[in-house]
């Protein structure tokens, strides 16, 4: 056996309350010595590996830990010992507490996400459909306003989508309008000179 006070740094420096070892059907405990061993204690089967039963272990020590002790089983490491087993005894709330630090820290990252991501969406969409839309407007106004200013019929860009479309027809509209009102105005110019 080893020295109590070896056994009792060991121990601390895992934070663990005991350790048992158990191989070929026998069992080695080691525990501390000023700590008394918990009555009862809520078990985590590290050999049972699949998701959900991972994320509900960490979902109940989120909102039931902080004052119990955890009794965590798993296999040994050792190769030549496939059957051994390895059991230990923790305090529930230091875990906890790096659960909510991780915890607070994916909610950080994940609102640094979001806020970037609509970021990029607004630029993509101000670039994309506001712009040109509000140039689209303000052209209508000003066009409204003085129809018979050729400056002011919009000229189109390249664009292949329905803001292009919008943009060709307004300017073949307003085109039409400007000839239009030219035509009228230089019959009446030319009614004007007859009489």
């Amino acid at each position: 056996n080893l020295p109590a006070m070896l056994t009792n740094r060991l121990l601390n420096s895992a934070g663990a309350i005991a350790i048992v070892y158990r191989r070929n059907g026998q069992s080695q405990l080691i525990e501390r010595d000023e700590k008394p061993m918990p009555r009862e204690a809520v078990t985590a089967d590290m050999r049972q590996t699949d998701y959900p039963t991972l994320i509900m272990g960490a979902l109940d020590t989120l909102v039931y830990g902080g004052n119990r002790t955890l009794r965590i089983l798993g296999n040994s490491d050792a190769s030549d010992e496939a059957d051994a087993q390895v059991e230990v005894l923790v305090d529930e709330a230091p875990l906890r507490a790096e659960l909510i630090g991780y915890s607070w820290n994916v909610v950080l990252l994940s609102l640094l996400v979001t806020v970037l991501t609509a970021f990029v969406l607004y630029l993509l969409v101000s670039r994309l459909l506001i712009v040109p839309i509000r140039r689209l407007t303000e052209n209508m106004v000003a066009y409204r306003m003085a129809p018979e200013n050729a400056a002011l019929i919009i000229s189109p860009t390249r664009r292949k989508d329905e803001i292009g479309i919008v943009e060709n027809e307004l300017a073949a509209m307003e085109t039409d309008i400007f000839s239009m009102l030219r035509q009228r105005r230089h019959l009446a110019d030319l009614g004007l000179a007859v009489a």
